[in-house]
């Protein structure tokens, strides 16, 4: 999971036209999904980015440094990040 990417729809919205970015997806084995790579390719430059990850077990704290630098290597600014513990796996989750 480290660092790869996936396919996306191309995206309905210009993410020029925003000052602030605010992205959120699951972890996965300690890592922002895959997703989150091919969301954080497309950023452009000089943004304010908010992250959030959501995960029932660890979090991020082994790629939050990782992380913060793709942002940053984009030329945006990371100016909040937080791992939200659900401490519930998927298939336990009630409807």
């Amino acid at each position: 999971m480290r660092r790869k990417t996936v396919a996306i729809e191309p995206l309905t919205v210009d993410l020029n036209d925003f000052d602030r970015i605010v992205i959120g997806c699951p972890v996965w084995a300690g890592y922002p999904a895959p997703i989150f790579n091919s969301i954080a390719k497309l950023l452009p430059t000089g943004k304010e980015v908010e992250l959030f990850f959501c995960s029932a077990g660890s979090g991020t704290q082994k790629s939050m440094e990782g992380t913060k630098a793709l942002i940053e290597s984009k030329g945006c600014t990371v100016t909040s990040y937080r791992d939200i513990h659900t401490g519930i796996l998927p298939g336990k989750m009630k409807e």
